[in-house]
């Protein structure tokens, strides 16, 4: 079952490859040429966690947005609908604030299991990973969809942690692929280097797809 979903989400997203570059690359393409300059002008020491916290606020600021586009994108194409880059940014910034909030909860859950040992972290990464999905699909506030997300895969751990696992591999890969023109470049600097990160960013909407194809499974197995 976990090899038929892989499949499944590899196929989904080369037939869709298209919608997910007008979805990111309007974003990114922004964002990646912001941070850089932020890490060229402003950032002198790299390990500096207060020099970076100008480009996680603007991580923070446009995850969001693209995050829900991309999980609105493929719940719509699954149900046969061929939705616009510009109505689902839309509906990624109605809902910036819940995602907010419940990655930040997501992150603390994490992490507070990853201090224990790291297995229950990532026990509680598994668990809760449908968590992003229900604010947006059931319309959930974030403890809410915690609490859906612990429900549904109560029998989908193995699921998604392999599916996860065998993902990650294969996107492992294809940005080892990505990466091999890059290599000869030592300035972090350079601002080649954005195409680099765009390029890469591209492989991340498979994770999206994945998960969005076990909560399918479940709702339609119950």
């Amino acid at each position: 079952m976990i090899l038929l979903f892989v499949k499944d989400t590899l196929q989904f997203y080369r037939q869709n490859l298209m919608l997910f570059v007008g979805i990111l690359l309007p974003i990114l393409l922004p964002y990646e040429v912001a941070n850089w300059l932020i890490q060229r002008f402003f950032v002198t020491d790299p390990q500096s966690l207060t020099q970076q916290v100008p480009s996680m606020m603007l991580w923070i600021t446009v995850y969001p947005v693209y995050q829900g586009a991309l999980i609105l994108a493929v719940s719509q194409r699954l149900a046969g609908n061929s939705p616009t880059p510009s109505l689902l940014w839309q509906q990624g910034v109605r809902f910036w604030f819940s995602l907010v909030a419940v990655n930040a909860l997501f992150l603390g859950a994490v992490f507070l299991g990853t201090l224990a040992f790291i297995l229950p972290g990532i026990y509680l990464a598994v668990r809760l990973a449908l968590a992003e999905q229900n604010v947006l699909l059931n319309v959930e506030s974030p403890i809410e969809a915690l609490k859906s997300s612990w429900e549904d895969t109560s029998d989908q751990f193995w699921n998604i942690f392999l599916g996860s696992l065998l993902l990650g591999l294969v996107t492992l890969l294809l940005a080892f692929l990505i990466s091999l023109p890059f290599r000869g470049i030592e300035d972090i600097h350079n601002p080649i280097l954005i195409l680099h990160a765009l390029l890469q960013a591209l492989l991340y909407p498979v994770f999206v797809i994945y998960y969005l194809r076990i909560r399918h499974y479940v709702q339609h197995s119950e």
